[in-house]
C-alpha cells in the first residue's frame, strides 16, 4: 500500500511515536501492548534505514523497555521489549563499531528475561530485587553516552555549517 518512502515522510514530521507508550505497561491490555511494541519495532526498523537522526531519542526509553522485558509475564512482549531495548542502546551511536557489546551488557540483567521459571524460588526473587538498581545504572550510563554523542554531533554540525558559510562567501 504505502512504500518505505511514505513511512519516511511521516517519520520526518516531528511527532514522537514514543509518546504512545503507557506509563505503566503492566496494566495495559497485553494485546494492545503487543501491537504497540510491534509498531515501534517496525517504525524504528524502517527509520534506521533512512535517517540515523530519528534513532537519537530512542535511548531515552531504554529503562521502559528493560523493565518491560524483565517484568512482563508474556513471552512475546518480553521478546519485543528486549529487541527495543537493544535498538535503544544502539541509537546512542556508542556501539556502532561493536554491536555485539550490547548483548554483553544485557547479560548482566536478571535471568528472568530469558527464563520464566527463575523467579519462583528465593534466588530468583533476589535476582528480581537487583533488577531495579542494575537497570537504573545501565540506563544512566547509556543516557550519559547518548547525550554526549548527540551534543557532539550537534556541535560538529554547527561547525560544519559555519565552515560552509565562510567558504561560500
Amino acid at each position: 500500500m504505502f512504500g518505505q518512502g511514505a513511512l519516511y515522510a511521516v517519520s520526518e514530521v516531528s511527532y514522537d511515536v514514543f509518546r504512545l507508550l503507557p506509563s505503566n505497561p503492566l496494566e495495559f491490555p497485553s494485546v494492545l501492548l503487543h501491537a504497540l511494541l510491534s509498531m515501534l519495532i517496525e517504525h524504528v526498523g524502517f527509520s534506521q534505514d533512512f535517517s540515523p537522526t530519528l534513532l537519537r531519542p530512542v535511548y531515552k526509553h531504554l529503562q521502559y523497555f528493560l523493565n518491560l522485558s524483565i517484568q512482563s509475564s508474556i513471552r512475546s512482549i518480553k521478546d519485543q521489549a528486549y529487541v527495543l531495548a537493544k535498538l535503544a542502546m544502539r541509537s546512542t551511536g556508542a556501539f556502532d563499531k561493536n554491536p555485539w557489546e550490547i548483548g554483553a551488557w544485557l547479560l548482566f540483567l536478571p535471568a528472568c528475561a530469558a527464563d520464566d521459571n527463575c523467579c519462583k524460588d528465593e534466588e530468583g526473587e533476589f535476582l528480581q530485587s537487583l533488577s531495579t538498581p542494575l537497570v537504573s545504572f545501565l540506563c544512566d550510563a547509556v543516557s550519559t553516552v547518548g547525550n554526549k554523542l548527540v551534543n557532539s554531533w550537534a556541535l560538529l554540525k554547527c561547525r560544519l555549517s559555519n565552515l560552509e558559510v565562510v567558504k561560500g562567501t
